[in-house]
């Protein structure tokens, strides 16, 4: 009897202690998710603020005759951040993306950015407009312009990746590599 009782004894300790496993688990990963949206709220505000900081800098540089759209007023849904002109003519399509955190050369494979802006981009360029994307890093702007797509085939790969501080799911990424970036200045 006594072996029974302490049997069940030993049960009920290991089903609460994986009961209160379970519940320190669960918490964690509240806290994951919570953390993972703040992170996800704060990039994007980040983001537009930088994307300002960047158009400003563009229409400094560019000839009064030309003009670049902020696409995002007209669709926060928009494929590209911007659309460079001449009159009325668009001419480059413009990406941009927020890397403060870390310097231009800091991965090996390249900087990155989403494949389906890539393949929009090459829609765009069978109709004569060009795609740039801007990175803004902690070391300058760099900037990577695919005019064509055959003699540039060297200049990026493409592989998976995904930002696990905003709970991202794995994607395809193009890798611009580095030796093909210009700074801005």
């Amino acid at each position: 009897m006594k072996c029974i009782s302490k049997i069940n004894k030993l049960n009920k300790i290991a089903k609460e202690k994986r009961l209160s496993n379970f519940i320190a688990h669960n918490r964690q990963a509240r806290l994951l998710r919570k953390e993972q949206a703040e992170n996800k709220k704060k990039i994007k505000i980040d983001g537009k603020k930088a994307e300002k900081v960047i158009l400003d800098k563009l229409r400094k540089v560019l000839p009064e005759t030309h003009k670049i759209n902020d696409n995002n007023d007209v669709s926060i849904f928009s494929r590209m951040d911007f659309t460079y002109y001449i009159g009325n003519k668009p001419i480059t399509d413009i990406e941009h993306k927020y890397r403060i955190k870390y310097k231009h050369d800091q991965f090996y494979k390249g900087l990155m950015y989403g494949k389906n802006k890539f393949e929009y981009g090459l829609k765009r360029l069978e109709e004569g407009i060009s795609h740039r994307i801007y990175w803004t890093c902690s070391d300058g702007i760099y900037f990577w312009e695919l005019t064509d797509l055959e003699l540039q085939k060297d200049e990026y790969t493409v592989g998976p990746n995904c930002n696990n501080d905003i709970g991202q799911k794995e994607s395809q990424m193009v890798y611009v590599k580095t030796k093909y970036l210009l700074q801005l200045l």
